[in-house]
This record gives C-alpha cells, sequence and structure tokens, in this order.
C-alpha cells in the first residue's frame, strides 16, 4: 500500500479508490498494470491551501511504498500536482501516471508524474477527481514486468518472435498469389501477345 504524510502529520493512506462510492485506500497490485480512477475529497480550507502550496511548488506531497509487504523499510517519492492557483480557486490537472519498478518481488523505485488532459477547478470543499496509468517495470530499465498488458510500454521478446513469424508468413503467402496470378493471368496474356505479334 501507499502511503503519504499528509500535511506532514503522519503517514495514512493514498487518496481513496473510489472516495465516492467507499473510503477503500488504493492499494496497487504488485507486477499490476492498471488503469487508476481514484478521488480525492478536500475535507476543509487547510487542505485545500495544502493542495494550493503543493501546485505553486511550495509544499511536497510526500508518499512512500514498502519495498515489499510487512518491510518497514519504504520508497520515497512525491506525487507533483499539476495546475494554476487563482485567487478564490485552483485548477488542477485530473491524469497522474504512477510507475513502479520492481525486482524479485521487492519494489525499487517508484514515481508518480502529471499528463497533460483535462483540469478540474476546484473551489473550497471539493473531490479531485484523478486518473492514470499504473506501469510495472522490472529491474532498474524500463522492460515491462506484465506481459500482455494493454498498457505494454514496447515490445517483449515474444511478441517480436510472433511478429517476425506472422511477417514470414505475409512474403509466402505474398509470393505464391504472385506466381498465381503470373501463371495463370499475366503469362497467358504476354504469350498471346508475342504470337500475334509474330
Amino acid at each position: 500500500m501507499v502511503q503519504w504524510s499528509h500535511m506532514r502529520r503522519n503517514w495514512r493512506g493514498i487518496f481513496n479508490r473510489y472516495i465516492l462510492t467507499n473510503k477503500e485506500e488504493i492499494v496497487f497490485k504488485y507486477g499490476e498494470d492498471d488503469f487508476l480512477k481514484c478521488g480525492w475529497s478536500i475535507s476543509d480550507h487547510d487542505e485545500y491551501l495544502y493542495i494550493a502550496r503543493i501546485i505553486s511548488r511550495n509544499e511536497n506531497y510526500e508518499c512512500r511504498v514498502a519495498k515489499a509487504p510487512g518491510m518497514q523499510f519504504y520508497i520515497p517519492f512525491t506525487i507533483p500536482f499539476w495546475g494554476v492557483v487563482e485567487n478564490n480557486h485552483l485548477h488542477v490537472d485530473t491524469h497522474m501516471n504512477y510507475i513502479f519498478h520492481a525486482y524479485h518481488g521487492d519494489i525499487i523505485g517508484a514515481t508518480a508524474y502529471p499528463v497533460q488532459d483535462r483540469f478540474q477547478t476546484i473551489r473550497g470543499k471539493d473531490i479531485i477527481h484523478m486518473h492514470g496509468v499504473v506501469k510495472w517495470f522490472d529491474g532498474q530499465f524500463f522492460k515491462d514486468l506484465t506481459r500482455g498488458s494493454p498498457f505494454s510500454s514496447g515490445v517483449g521478446g515474444d511478441t517480436l518472435i510472433y511478429i517476425l513469424i506472422w511477417c514470414a508468413f505475409m512474403v509466402v503467402l505474398t509470393c505464391i498469389f504472385a506466381m498465381i496470378f503470373y501463371r495463370y493471368s499475366l503469362k497467358p496474356k504476354l504469350i498471346e501477345k508475342y504470337i500475334k505479334q509474330d
């Protein structure tokens, strides 16, 4: 489970999935790429000002995730909210992607970043509706941890073999159709053309 330090008071669960229907804290399942929808309920004016300070880069939204279940050793990361602070309201980008690096069952790195999407206007007590992709990588690099994911970032080794087999099949099939076309359509027309000329 990812935890965050609420206005530097104590560590607790990050956001809620989905806050309008229940108070279930967000839990990222190890190795499972996902599309996340969640909400952050702004409960009072202090929290509203806290979000404004995060957007203005005067405060950090500090998070941590345990290296492994039950372990008291945490990977730190921050969530950088993107937006604009106005006199009486905020504009907050609602798309946030989460990236995790894992190796042999341990989480070895984590980050989150905003992606330009729709900006939501926030006034006082409100709910920020967030969404984004959760992506897991194997080790320190960007090799997919999850094979066959709909959010896959590249072509894995197995997929590459299937692509090469498909390409070879299409080349053979094209050659067969070209030979059939030549033998039964083009060749008779050429023979007929040259016989008439003699």
